[in-house]
């Protein structure tokens, strides 16, 4: 009966124009987007991000062009490339996490007692291997997708997977984790006058997987809120299959 007459009374709100029948909805946060900005709001906006973008990049440390590049370590799986994200984060460490991407048996584990003994044991080995990455933040990255063909108003040979910024790397052990070069474009072109080794390496291109590049690099940062490795570019080489430097820059 109580539901009968609330029906009656929404009739007549919705026929006739009513005291007391109108309702005020909240705004949404959908509605405030949608309203309009000021140019003195979108200005604030604007400067303060910029402020926030200049304050990050000024905390971003630069690579030490000094640092032997016997001392760069090889990056050759997503493992390293986790703890090297992990040894450039600011954030704490998350050890449930991590231990849930490097033990099978911790993440397959029911039992909360054997789960947390499993946690234990293994923090002491990743704070180790956190620690081992900060105290070395310098590595190399071997490719063989090979570089294009020689280019004579430059006297150059292109890399093609550096010669656009926004790419990531990542490795198929896992791929969660994604390296980024701030600067690729830089070190996209290696530079080779001489004639005689243009022609090599040309003739080693040509050949399938003839050649190799080899990109040094500092894991400076990572991206905030995401696993993303910041990396600033210090060197590029183009290598035979041999391992020996055909050209460098």
């Amino acid at each position: 009966m109580i539901k009968m007459k609330k029906a009656a009374i929404l009739l007549m709100c919705a026929a006739t124009i009513l005291p007391g029948c109108s309702k005020t909805e909240e705004k949404t946060p959908q509605a405030q987007e949608d309203s309009p900005v000021s140019l003195s709001d979108a200005t604030s906006t604007s400067k303060a991000k910029e402020a926030i973008e200049e304050k990050q990049a000024a905390a971003v440390p630069m690579a030490d062009k000094s640092v032997p590049l016997s001392s760069y370590k090889a990056m050759e799986s997503g493992r390293t490339l986790m703890f090297a994200h992990l040894a450039a984060d600011t954030l704490p460490l998350d050890y449930e996490k991590i231990a849930a991407r490097i033990s099978d048996d911790y993440r397959r584990e029911e039992d909360v007692f054997k789960k947390n003994d499993l946690l234990q044991a293994l923090k002491p080995a990743i704070y180790a291997e956190v620690t081992k990455s900060k105290s070395n933040m310098y590595y190399y990255m071997m490719d063989d997708d090979g570089v294009n063909s020689y280019d004579f108003a430059t006297k150059s040979f292109q890399i093609p997977r550096l010669s656009t910024s926004g790419n990531y790397t990542y490795f198929y052990d896992n791929s969660s984790f994604k390296l980024e070069y701030s600067n690729p474009v830089e070190f996209s072109r290696v530079e080779v006058t001489d004639e005689t080794r243009a022609r090599l390496i040309e003739k080693l291109r040509s050949q399938a997987r003839g050649l190799m590049t080899k990109v040094y690099f500092f894991a400076s940062s990572t991206e905030l809120g995401s696993p993303i490795v910041k990396a600033e570019i210090t060197k590029v080489q183009i290598l035979d299959r041999q391992g020996n430097v055909l050209a460098e820059r």
